[in-house]
């Protein structure tokens, strides 16, 4: 005997239409992935090819896959199913795919030869080591020495007095949402919010301000934020 659907979604009587036996089948079978991408092509990347695919250098990719080591065990599963752990440079790679690039959900798991839900997963967990043990220790505006030592250079550079950090902001692209969507619309014409940012001498941030929608002016994400 063969299963059956009826169509939910018109109206008036429907013949039911049979499902093939091969429906269920098909439905369990393993999807079909790109493997070896991360142990076979990502090492004979260049530096350059690297940075470009990454947004980091690779000696700056591995100092925080070290630091991100040391914390993602908390907020990882155990699997059930028998299949290898990710490791951390996978997660990192992944969350840097995903957060780097406009890629949609299904090419980020095909080309890691991970599910979606793994990489959306993956996503959650890095970001909860970022927020929770890594903002304060490298996002720090700099006191005492070290805030003399960065108004001496970029007086030196720039031959600007008093300066302890350069400021702008930029606009990243989001989806419109449900609620006021034209409020996210920014002068450019696409929908985003705001991300406010602070380096200091040598382009490391000190300072992050996000979350206000995209039509609002830099003057205005400037006063509301904690500087």
């Amino acid at each position: 005997m063969t299963k059956s659907h009826k169509c939910h979604g018109c109206s008036g009587n429907l013949n039911w239409f049979p499902i093939p036996p091969c429906a269920n089948k098909l439905s369990r079978e393993k999807k079909v992935r790109v493997e070896g991408y991360v142990d076979e092509v990502v090492p004979r990347y260049s530096l350059d090819d690297f940075r470009m695919f990454f947004r980091m250098s690779r000696p700056t990719f591995e100092l925080i896959a070290r630091q991100v080591g040391t914390f993602l065990q908390e907020y990882q599963v155990v699997r059930s199913s028998g299949r290898s752990p990710i490791t951390v440079e996978t997660h990192l790679m992944i969350f840097l795919w995903y957060v780097g690039s406009l890629e949609p959900l299904c090419r980020i798991a095909d080309r890691f030869n991970v599910t979606q839900f793994s990489v959306l997963n993956i996503r959650k967990r890095i970001c909860k080591v970022f927020l929770k043990h890594l903002k304060l220790k490298y996002i720090v505006w700099p006191t005492g020495q070290e805030r003399l030592h960065v108004v001496n250079v970029f007086q030196e550079k720039k031959d600007f007095p008093d300066i302890a950090g350069a400021i702008d902001s930029t606009h990243i692209q989001i989806k419109p949402p449900k609620e006021h969507p034209q409020t996210y619309v920014n002068r450019k014409g696409y929908h985003s919010i705001n991300l406010q940012c602070v380096c200091r001498e040598d382009m490391r941030y000190i300072h992050c301000f996000a979350g206000w929608p995209g039509s609002c002016h830099d003057s205005r994400v400037l006063k509301n934020s904690d500087l």
